[in-house]
């Protein structure tokens, strides 16, 4: 597991696939312990930085890098991956802490937007 947030390690950016299907796709996602993903999701949501488009969910038990009875999958947008990298405008935000890597990975379509599908 990286050590940094700030510079993953080739691993915990690798792609996770998953079945691919109509309520289903592949997003940029932030790691984070279970415990920690209500926090993070209220911070990130203040922020908006996390992606509406999808849910969370565990991390894919496919994954070398996060153990899906331990680790939450949070999709965020690019804007929020640039804060972590430290490209962002603001300062260090707070819940910058709890973010223990970023990846892609195959997660659900929220259910907003499967309804707005299915019209």
């Amino acid at each position: 597991m990286n050590s940094n947030t700030s510079q993953p390690s080739a691993a915990s950016t690798r792609t996770n696939h998953g079945t691919n299907n109509a309520k289903t796709g592949e997003t940029n996602v932030i790691y984070v312990g279970k415990k920690n993903a209500k926090a993070l999701k209220t911070a990130l949501e203040a922020d908006g930085f996390l992606d509406k488009t999808f849910r969370m969910i565990s991390a894919h038990a496919d994954s070398e890098d996060w153990d899906p009875k331990l680790h939450i999958a949070v999709p965020v947008t690019k804007s929020c991956l640039q804060e972590i990298e430290g490209r962002g405008i603001a300062g260090t935000p707070s819940w910058k802490s709890l973010v223990l890597g970023t990846g892609t990975q195959e997660v659900p379509f929220s259910t907003a937007v499967l309804g707005l599908k299915k019209r």
